[in-house]
Parts: C-alpha cells; structure tokens; sequence
C-alpha cells in the first residue's frame, strides 16, 4: 500500500511539474510548423511564436524573447479605453505624445520604405483579421539605441497593441519572425 501511494505521489508530482514548465506554451493541429502556441487563461488571442524563443508571462504583459543574449522580443497587450469613439489615429497621438515626452529628440520614425521621417507614419495592415496601424520608430533608452514596431488595432473598446522591440543593430535579424507571429496571430 505504501508502495502504491509513492508511486502515485511520484506521478502527480512529475505531472504537476510537466504543468509548470509549459509557462503557457501549448501545440495543437492549428499550430504553424516552427511555432510554439502562447496563451494563458485570461486572454482573448492566440498568438504563436518561434519555436526557439522563450516565452515570459511574468510581468502580466505576454511577452517572448529570442535569447538571453539577443533579447529582441515581441509583447502583446490591450486595455480598456476610456473613449470608446477614439480612433487609431487619435489613439496613436496622443500614445506618440507620451513618446516624444520619454524619448525627446532620440525619437525618430520610418515610413512605409524605411526612410527616416520626424512625424508618426501609419501602414495600415491587419491584426488578427482586425484593421490596425504599424508604426516603426528608433529610440535611445538607458543609452542604448532600439527599434521598435508597434502594431496596434481596436476591437470592442479595447486597444490591443504587439510590440516588437530590438537593438537597433539586430532589429532587422528578426523581421521574418515577428512578420510570422504577426501573420499567425488570431483574436478569438
């Protein structure tokens, strides 16, 4: 009898670890080949990432990173608007104002042929089959230099927004991945 309740001890504790160290990371038939599926019980999304990258949902924020030395990563999140008439593009400005405030002159954007420009650019794409805006803008931070792609779109009151962010040096080196994330992503 001993025998059988270590036994089965041993099984649940070997299962409840298996559960923990999917941090959220599930496959199914739907899954793309090379993706890892992300999700966690409060989310109204699927999003898909690179098999390679580590998933971090530690923060509250969805997040994957490519490596713990290239910590070029993707992060999604959404919140209530207190407006539900604002638009995208009266969203994005006053989201750029905080920006220009936190960034100051480091703050430069790309137009839809990477060119730079000093006004907010928006290429109209998709996310999730939802009509949304990308913007690309380099900034310094803590004296580094990044890139960032934000791709933001409103669904029911909500403004959801999938950060990419990079130093500016590799932000390139990951564009076809975070091109699939944002191809594969779904709201539900």
């Amino acid at each position: 009898m001993k025998t059988l309740k270590r036994s089965i001890l041993i099984i649940l504790a070997a299962v409840f670890c298996l559960a923990l160290c999917a941090c959220g990371e599930t496959a199914d038939a739907d899954t793309p080949e090379g993706m890892k599926k992300v999700e966690s019980a409060s989310t109204s999304y699927t999003m898909y990432v690179p098999q390679s990258w580590t998933v971090d949902m530690s923060t509250g924020v969805v997040s994957a990173y490519a490596s713990l030395t290239d910590r070029a990563n993707v992060s999604f999140t959404g919140f209530a608007l207190e407006d539900r008439t604002t638009t995208l593009d009266t969203f994005w400005a006053t989201y750029s104002d905080d920006f220009k405030t936190t960034f100051g002159d480091s703050m430069v954007y790309f137009d839809a042929e990477g060119k730079e420009t000093s006004e907010p650019f928006a290429a109209k794409t998709t996310l999730g089959g939802i009509a949304a805006n990308k913007y690309v803008y380099r900034a310094r931070v803590t004296g580094e230099v990044y890139k960032f792609m934000q791709v933001t779109c409103i669904v029911a009151g909500n403004v959801y927004i999938l950060t990419y962010t990079a130093v500016d040096s590799a932000y390139d080196a990951h564009i076809k991945e975070v091109n699939d994330i944002l191809t594969n992503f779904k709201f539900n």
